[in-house]
């Protein structure tokens, strides 16, 4: 840019500057979250890590929010950003969809965010097995047969996996 000015004697000056101009926001991504972005009991009890990518310049600030907090971290010189949810805080979150949502500015100050869903299932099924051989008692007779084993649960979703032991014997099968 340059500019002059000139006043009423006829005396001028002028300078120039040169400046950028950066309309372009920064990406920001977050990675799957423990590993399947589903929130387990055992994992509600454990430190929580929250990743992504960012565009923005390395030593930005990343802000994640979840569940009314937020944590701070900096993007790395590879565009990576890692944070730790406390295990408090994780084993705080109810069961149900929650949002994830991270944000970053890049140094001129054009903001990203990016949105993330986190299923949190920390209650554990409850299962009932049914009346086996109709008194729960396999007599002679009906050792030699096949036995039909079967019984309901919830808390728990179709194709949930089913295993039950026998004896020793594991069989697997799935919830309709």
């Amino acid at each position: 840019m340059q500019v002059s000015v000139t006043n009423v004697n006829g005396n001028s000056a002028s300078a120039g500057r040169e400046y950028s101009v950066d309309a372009t926001a920064p990406t920001v991504t977050i990675s799957t979250i423990a590993g399947d972005d589903v929130l387990n009991a055992a994992e509600a009890q454990s430190d929580l890590t929250v990743s992504g990518t960012s565009t923005a310049e390395a030593g930005q600030t990343v802000t994640v929010s979840l569940n009314g907090k937020d944590y701070t971290t900096t993007v790395g010189a590879d565009g990576s950003w890692t944070l730790t949810v406390p295990a408090a805080d994780a084993a705080a979150l109810t069961d149900g969809s929650v949002t994830v949502t991270a944000s970053v500015s890049d140094k001129a100050g054009n903001p990203a965010s990016v949105d993330h869903n986190l299923t949190v299932d920390t209650t554990a099924p409850a299962v009932t097995i049914n009346t086996v051989a109709g008194d729960d008692v396999i007599n002679v007779a009906e050792h030699a047969q096949a036995q039909i084993v079967s019984g309901s649960a919830t808390g728990a979703a179709a194709g949930d996996k089913v295993t039950v032991t026998i004896g020793g014997q594991t069989y697997t099968t799935v919830l309709d």
